[in-house]
């Protein structure tokens, strides 16, 4: 359990912007009774003696008292007295954790405070063992675009490649977007002078592409967009040659240490601009609070 405090004090660092409407489910969740089914996902970067420590926790056979097979989850319960305290040291000297996953489940926490106790579930994992994958963007059109018109637009930032195989498109690099646009696939190259050191992909499409093209100026409360973790990737691609007058953009992953630069430099990134794991499974670890 991580208290709201730490939040509160700046110990407790965020990289992504809310949806205020799912804040206000989960508030809701809560104040009818519900649980939260998982717990907040926070990171660090790799210390060593607590690497060590929970090495040692982990080969002792004989204190793990959970197992959930395919895949397999462990929980080691942590008896000694002195083992605990030399781990709660060792978090001492970490002067500040980073929000993986949960940005929402802790902005609700944080928000009904007063209503409940300062504490949320937390799982701590070391940044080197973080998983990275992308999100997805679909955008549902109100009204007709001009082909032409919008590949010219586009055109100012982006050398825009389109592809002869009909195979969905998932960039290799950074810097590159891949669109779906009218029942073709394209590959949107940044343009050397368009290119910003320490800029995510997703926040190049949404300045220059999404807001000033498209008219999506607040990507946490327009309708019209969508966001699809890359594990649900095919799931976005059928609903993009299903449908009419649906634009999708791909996106490449980005890095522990970028993501961990935006988060120290304090730039908020779009909602849903990261997928990141281990997730714990839903209702395997489950606490009174949010």
């Amino acid at each position: 359990m991580t208290s709201l405090m730490d939040m509160d004090e700046g110990r407790i660092i965020g990289h992504e912007n809310v949806l205020p409407e799912k804040i206000e489910r989960i508030i809701a969740h809560r104040n009818s009774g519900g649980k939260s089914s998982s717990p907040v996902l926070l990171t660090y970067r790799p210390d060593a003696e607590l690497d060590q420590l929970i090495q040692q926790i982990c080969l002792d056979e004989n204190s793990a008292y959970l197992h959930r097979m395919e895949p397999t989850f462990s929980l080691w319960r942590i008896g000694d007295p002195k083992l605990i305290d030399r781990i709660q040291m060792a978090f001492r000297t970490i002067e500040a954790v980073y929000v993986a996953d949960g940005h929402h489940r802790l902005a609700a926490a944080h928000k009904m405070q007063q209503q409940h106790d300062r504490l949320i579930s937390s799982l701590y994992v070391p940044s080197d063992q973080l998983r990275i994958s992308a999100f997805h963007r679909l955008v549902r059109m109100n009204n007709p675009v001009d082909h032409p018109v919008f590949m010219d637009q586009i055109s100012e930032h982006f050398v825009v490649r389109p592809l002869k195989s009909e195979k969905p498109y998932r960039p290799d690099r950074p810097n590159r977007i891949g669109l779906y646009f009218q029942g073709c696939w394209y590959r949107l190259d940044l343009k050397d002078n368009t290119i910003k050191e320490g800029r995510p992909d997703a926040s190049s499409l949404q300045e220059l592409i999404l807001a000033p093209l498209l008219d999506i100026a607040d990507p946490a409360s327009d309708e019209r967009l969508e966001n699809f973790p890359d594990p649900a990737f095919d799931e976005m691609v059928s609903a993009l040659q299903a449908g009419e007058g649906l634009v999708g953009f791909t996106l490449y992953p980005m890095t522990v240490s970028e993501f961990l630069v935006a988060a120290d430099s304090q730039e908020m990134l779009p909602p849903k601009s990261t997928w990141i794991e281990p997730k714990i499974p839903r209702k395997l670890l489950i606490q009174a609070g949010i």
